[in-house]
């Protein structure tokens, strides 16, 4: 009679051919093919955190499911992604943010046979970092040939500060010119040492970079007195 019915016990894609015959053994075999998807269960979301966003930077992440058959398709059913994200049917969401905050959200996962699965998820989109910038004023504190550094003004070692960027910062100077004879500075941006050569108000070229290494330079003068 045409109908097909039964519990399947495997789960796959079944591809067969129908043939109807009638009272005078004529046939057809129109379609030529069919199939069957035998699911073994529903989708199950399992994607259940999304990494932070931020304000003008692209952002992309792909949801992920077990389960299901055919061909899953998502959308979300409440709250709302943040400003200028979306959800596209393949579970991808994907925009440029355009403002801070958390935004809560529940998706939806469909199979072929119209199975769903839920999941509530959320998005913080952070502020842009404001630029990368040295703050120590020039000129830097003096020093004195056989005194420590920063002994004489202020009374403790000399750390250049900054601000914007991603910290945490790490700080350098370049070797033209190099700093006084006895002087360094170490990566938190501390110059330290005991200088043996006086200098009159030389400038310096320092140079601090975030964790995204992105940098930043600054000339600052410094006067070792003999």
């Amino acid at each position: 009679t045409g109908v097909i019915s039964g519990t399947p016990s495997a789960a796959s894609t079944f591809n067969f051919t129908p043939h109807v015959t009638d009272s005078l053994s004529l046939t057809d075999t129109t379609p030529p093919a069919l199939s069957v998807v035998i699911s073994t269960s529903a989708p199950n979301i399992t994607t259940l955190t999304l990494p932070d966003g931020t304000v003008g930077t692209a952002y992309n992440q792909t949801l992920s499911a077990t389960g299901g058959a055919g061909t899953l398709v998502w959308s979300p059913i409440s709250g709302s992604l943040p400003s200028n994200l979306s959800l596209s049917p393949a579970g991808v969401i994907s925009g440029t943010p355009t403002g801070t905050g958390t935004a809560n959200f529940t998706v939806q996962v469909t199979d072929g046979f119209s199975q769903t699965d839920t999941q509530d998820l959320s998005i913080i989109i952070n502020a842009a970092p404001q630029p990368l910038t040295i703050t120590t004023a020039s000129p830097l504190p003096s020093g004195k040939v056989g005194d420590d550094f920063g002994t004489v003004t202020p009374a403790s070692p000399v750390t250049l500060t900054a601000s914007g960027g991603t910290p945490p910062y790490t700080w350098s100077t370049t070797v033209s010119p190099p700093l006084p004879s006895g002087l360094s500075i170490d990566a938190a941006g501390t110059i330290s040492g005991t200088p043996t050569a006086d200098e009159a108000n030389i400038s310096h070229t320092f140079t601090v970079t975030d964790s995204t290494n992105l940098s930043a330079n600054k000339d600052l003068s410094l006067t070792i007195a003999p």
